[in-house]
């Protein structure tokens, strides 16, 4: 969970950037934010997998079947539906906020931006720790859930 808010706090400190007066203070925020956000997402990309086998084990405990496959089908298309409507979103803001490429960009284009780069991160990351706090599942947990598997698989 630590790792998640970190993450989600990280982006959400790039909110700040278009108030910050100078490039050099901007410059050295962005790389303090980058490498805690970088650090700490890096967990995340290492439990989440994990966590997910653990509730593919879970599930197998308490209904009797293996259902992996549909499990990781189903972590794919939510993965992969979140990425389509966050790329529409994120035009549809530059559109209405008025992006136009190539120019500098007005005070409520850079709030926009930042807003879908770090505010909406932090908005995630927050309800997914509140979310994943609900999920405990401990060293012993876990060997009881491996336990009732392997006797089920033995009888």
């Amino acid at each position: 969970m630590f790792s998640m808010m970190l993450t989600g706090l990280s982006f959400g400190g790039m909110f700040a950037l278009p108030f910050l007066p100078t490039v050099e203070i901007k410059t050295l925020v962005i790389f303090v934010l980058a490498f805690f956000a970088g650090l700490s997402a890096g967990c995340g990309g290492t439990i989440a997998p994990s966590v997910q086998g653990d509730i593919v084990d879970y599930d197998e405990m308490m209904t009797g079947e293996r259902k992996e496959g549909s499990y990781f089908a189903a972590f794919n298309f939510v993965q992969k539906s979140a990425t389509g409507v966050m790329i529409l979103i994120t035009g549809w803001v530059l559109q209405v906020a008025g992006f136009v490429p190539n120019v500098e960009q007005t005070q409520l284009v850079q709030i926009s931006m930042v807003t879908l780069y770090g505010l909406s991160p932090l908005i995630c990351y927050t309800i997914g720790t509140i979310l994943f706090s609900r999920f405990s599942l401990d060293a012993t947990e876990h060997q009881r859930i491996r336990s009732v598997i392997s006797e089920r698989q033995e009888a």
